[in-house]
């Protein structure tokens, strides 16, 4: 986990299962660096999720080498294991709670999509996180545009990114590998060498 620091600045909490991850990411990733004034972006690989069955993801250790080959070498962007050194299942407000414990001085920006915001009262102490993180929500292709009508949920602060709906996803990604479909543009070479040597995503 991070080591422990008092002085001020933004950290922007980019979590998910990451399976894999994908150059739409790093984009959006380096957009909301400068969008969001942040310090740096925190990608956290999930241990297990709570919205998708075990058998469906990849081992929690590829899952981080996968991240941290993706963003090797780009200003501004890291990568934590705290969620699957905690293991079980991983939870939002309890990493918002480890984080702000670690960087008291520190503000969190949470960035989840609109299609998770929509379902964000289902969340494990959604109410919680209003006094942990502002949230930034990114559009998501096929979901109401959040600005006309935001879920009224949004009890919590948060904010629509200037973004262009993001049209990548990891379910195609393993979906274009399984049917031997052409994917390497949408994955660094590192992430697509290590896709082939675990025979990832075959079945």
């Amino acid at each position: 986990m991070e080591e422990n620091s008092s002085s001020s600045g933004r950290i922007g909490v980019f979590g998910g299962t990451f399976d894999p991850p994908h150059l739409a990411h790093v984009k959006v990733a380096r957009f909301l660096l400068d969008f969001g004034k942040l310090e740096k972006v925190l990608w956290i690989p999930t241990s297990k999720s709570p919205h998708k069955a075990e058998s469906e993801v990849t081992p929690a250790s590829i899952r981080l080498r996968m991240v941290s080959e993706t963003i090797k070498g780009i200003t501004g962007q890291d990568v934590s294991n705290m969620e699957i050194l905690r293991g079980g299942y991983s939870y939002t407000v309890e990493t918002l709670r480890v984080l702000k414990e670690a960087h008291p001085q520190k503000d969190l920006l949470l960035i989840m999509g609109s299609d998770q915001f929509h379902s964000l009262s289902e969340w494990r102490e959604a109410k919680s996180l209003a006094g942990l993180a502002q949230i930034c929500v990114l559009p998501r292709r096929g979901n109401v545009v959040l600005s006309q009508s935001p879920p009224s949920n949004a009890s919590v602060d948060w904010m629509l990114a200037p973004f262009e709906e993001v049209d990548v996803s990891s379910s195609e990604i393993r979906k274009k590998v399984q049917q031997n479909l052409p994917y390497s543009h949408l994955v660094s070479e590192s992430v697509r060498e290590i896709i082939v040597r675990e025979s990832l995503y075959q079945t």
